[in-house]
């Protein structure tokens, strides 16, 4: 009785070590993804998820619940053009940030979320002219952090 109890005893300190290290890897992993993935305005950085197939982009923060508190998405198109968006399936309110050759060219601020419109109801938020990305971030995130227009940008 004892050796099986012994054997079971091994058995479960190396199943809960080999979870805990693939645990530990996982989170080292999302860890470097996240030092990667930061969009850098003036001198404030945010943490960002990429939208850039038309799936992702379609999708945004869409059924998002809430978003850390310097973390956002950055949407990334293949080339400059004007570009519009829309609160589909948000569930938050957002800041919308124009960007285009490394520079912030508009802000939509506090854009709120309409959950419960049909799509031809919904309001479109244009880009104030050609963009290369958008950044989407928590309301209140530019006013909080004195984000304008002009303000350079760096993303990683």
């Amino acid at each position: 009785m004892k050796k099986i109890f012994s054997l079971t005893l091994v058995a479960f300190i190396i199943i809960a070590a080999l979870a805990f290290r693939l645990n530990q890897n996982n989170l080292t992993s999302k860890k470097a993804d996240q030092t990667q993935n930061t969009v850098t305005i003036g001198n404030k950085t945010v943490m960002v998820d990429f939208a850039q197939t038309p799936e992702e982009v379609t999708l945004g923060l869409g059924r998002r619940e809430s978003l850390e508190k310097n973390q956002g998405m950055l949407f990334i198109f293949p080339k400059e053009q004007v570009a519009s968006f829309w609160m589909k399936g948000m569930l938050i309110p957002i800041d919308i940030i124009w960007i285009n050759d490394g520079i912030v060219m508009g802000i939509e601020k506090n854009v709120q979320p309409q959950p419960d419109l049909p799509d031809y109801k919904l309001d479109q938020y244009p880009s104030p002219g050609i963009v290369d990305y958008v950044l989407e971030v928590n309301a209140g995130f530019s006013d909080k952090n004195n984000i304008n227009i002009g303000d350079s940008v760096k993303i990683n």
